[in-house]
């Protein structure tokens, strides 16, 4: 039985739009946001207020727009 999670990958096609619905719609927190060369960024959330989990979002082609 699962009782913690402190990370969890999350695949998208577009991290902006992941980006834009987690923190609009559902409240999450940007946690790190960082262009990590002219193909990648790192982009993680939390949900508001708590540091107990991270979400990271990535695009199956490495590239920032998906």
């Amino acid at each position: 039985m699962i009782t913690k999670m402190s990370h969890v990958l999350i695949w998208v096609k577009d991290q902006q739009q992941a980006l834009e619905f987690y923190r609009d719609k559902l409240g999450f927190e940007v946690d790190t946001d960082a262009a990590m060369g002219p193909d990648f960024r790192w982009l993680t959330m939390r949900i508001k207020d708590s540091r107990a989990l991270k979400l990271f979002w990535r695009s199956p082609s490495g590239n920032a727009s998906g």
